[in-house]
């Protein structure tokens, strides 16, 4: 009787399939060799402006791994994922300081040399959207904006604060959201306080005067508490 070969084909059709994927997946995830820097190491910025460090490498870009090992507080990383070819900066004062990229691994590195200049600080200013003294009620919440007279002030150079967050608070608002050229606020109890937002490089900053007061319920209204209330009881 003639053996059935069919099965040991498959297994070996299928055996030989991952050998193939296998080796596709290695060599997409091969470890770099080499590293250069894909245009200047030493770029010089103006104070406020974002700018981009990029490298060329002969492998993936996980393998890659960036530090800010010079002067501190001159630039700021834009991301946390620090595991690319290019990353994005911001400056954020004057001064120099230095940028490395590097294999992971390896002691094969790129290091950049970024100068921060001043620009004058006459053309830098922010202005107030809303306006200057708002009222609205116990949970209600309102975007609060500000309007910059450069694109080149950044957003991490500007930071919202509030006087007295007994009255009004951050709604939903995570730690790093609080520098940015808009914030989201809500009424927590009746009274009046201060949200100012700052640009830090200069200490100018706009207020906005929020008083909160009781909110008052309109029962024809669908969607007040009252009707919502009834509603689930049924």
């Amino acid at each position: 009787m003639r053996k059935r070969k069919l099965p040991i084909l498959i297994l070996l059709t299928i055996c030989l399939s991952l050998l193939s994927g296998f080796g596709v997946s290695a060599a997409h995830s091969r470890k770099p060799t080499m590293i250069r820097a894909y245009g200047s190491q030493n770029p010089t910025v103006t104070v406020g402006a974002d700018f981009e460090l990029k490298v060329k490498v002969n492998g993936e870009d996980d393998y890659l791994t960036w530090k800010i090992t010079g002067k501190k507080g001159i630039i700021a990383f834009e991301d946390l994922d620090l595991n690319d070819d290019e990353m994005e900066f911001h400056a954020l004062k004057k001064g120099s300081t230095k940028v490395v990229c590097k294999i992971k691994g390896t002691s094969k590195k790129i290091v950049f040399k970024v100068t921060v200049k001043e620009t004058p600080s006459s053309t830098f200013k922010i202005f107030r959207v809303n306006p200057a003294n708002i009222t609205i009620s116990a949970g209600e919440d309102l975007e609060l904006k500000i309007r910059k007279s450069s694109k080149m002030i950044g957003d991490r150079q500007l930071q919202w604060s509030i006087e007295d967050t007994s009255i009004v608070g951050f709604d939903d608002v995570d730690y790093d959201e609080i520098y940015d050229d808009e914030i989201d606020i809500i009424g927590l109890r009746p009274g009046t306080t201060v949200v100012k937002c700052t640009y830090l490089p200069t200490g100018e900053s706009v207020d906005y005067t929020v008083k909160v007061v009781n909110r008052s319920y309109d029962y024809d209204d669908d969607d007040d508490w009252y009707d919502d209330w009834y509603d689930d009881d049924d």
